[in-house]
């Protein structure tokens, strides 16, 4: 994973490609990722705020903090022995995509679990925006982006996860936000990417089925579909794909099947 040079290490290929082109925050996460299996964190890493970013999503994912649970600044320094700024910053960061909330005069407090209504209505959401962006990827979609994606599927589909849940969790829902993020970017739609960017849905998900068994090969699967169809340029296939996959992953939260369409209606 890691290549040594007179300078030090670098993100060796072909870890470096899936990083490549990658927003700001997948892409610290992908760093964080390889450099516990590298280093396994027996020291701390210099980017002080990246490494309590992941420790304390890691605790808030894993029920550490229960929902609206006031999250104390000086507090938590003291626990990983450290300043109060890099605990702040975590914390800001940690507002930006949807773990914790900030309130003025009040401080920060773990985000509330959505309703089951809710998460329904976000995937809802997360297909208008994939349906929608489909003219601009069967247009756009290059041999190289094809080969990135299934690079990048290859690596969910054969990583070693390991045997600590929250690890493999995080592993497998960095990549395959990545994978989905390309997709939209490819559209070149900048639009729909910020809607997509702000929905932050592998951070919702994260919450609930942290303790389920995780379907990694049903998901790879249903990748591996999408890629096909984008190869074929076939627009109808993709969209159906993108419908499956969808209902794959409601599934995989709640365990039944819903069928959500792009006529479900929502009571």
């Amino acid at each position: 994973m890691f290549e040594q040079n007179n300078k030090g290490y670098k993100i060796s290929e072909p870890y470096y490609a899936l990083c490549r082109g990658a927003d700001a925050l997948i892409y610290q996460q992908i760093k964080v990722i390889i450099l516990n299996e590298f280093c396994q964190l027996n020291t701390m890493p210099s980017d002080l705020v990246s490494y309590i970013f992941d420790k304390l999503q890691e605790k808030i994912i894993n029920g550490y903090y229960e929902s609206d649970e006031k999250l104390v600044i000086s507090q938590i320094a003291k626990e990983f022995d450290i300043s109060i700024i890099p605990v702040r910053e975590a914390l800001a960061k940690l507002s930006t995509v949807g773990l914790v909330v900030f309130t003025p005069n009040h401080g920060y407090r773990v985000s509330a679990n959505l309703s089951q209504k809710e998460f329904v209505d976000l995937f809802y959401t997360r297909l208008i925006i994939d349906i929608a962006a489909i003219p601009g990827m069967i247009s756009n979609i290059t041999s190289k982006d094809i080969e990135k994606l299934k690079l990048l599927n290859s690596t969910m589909a054969t990583n070693d996860y390991g045997s600590d849940h929250y690890k493999q969790f995080k592993k497998f829902m960095v990549l395959n936000a990545e994978f989905h993020r390309i997709l939209i970017v490819i559209s070149g739609n900048k639009f729909l990417q910020k809607l997509y960017s702000d929905l932050y849905i592998e951070m919702f998900i994260s919450r609930h089925i942290i303790n389920s068994d995780i379907a990694f090969a049903e998901l790879v699967n249903g990748h591996d579909k999408i890629i096909q169809a984008l190869e074929n340029r076939d627009a109808t296939a993709l969209k159906q794909e993108y419908i499956d996959h969808l209902n794959e992953g409601i599934n995989l939260i709640f365990g039944y099947q819903f069928n959500i369409t792009l006529d479900t209606t929502f009571l």
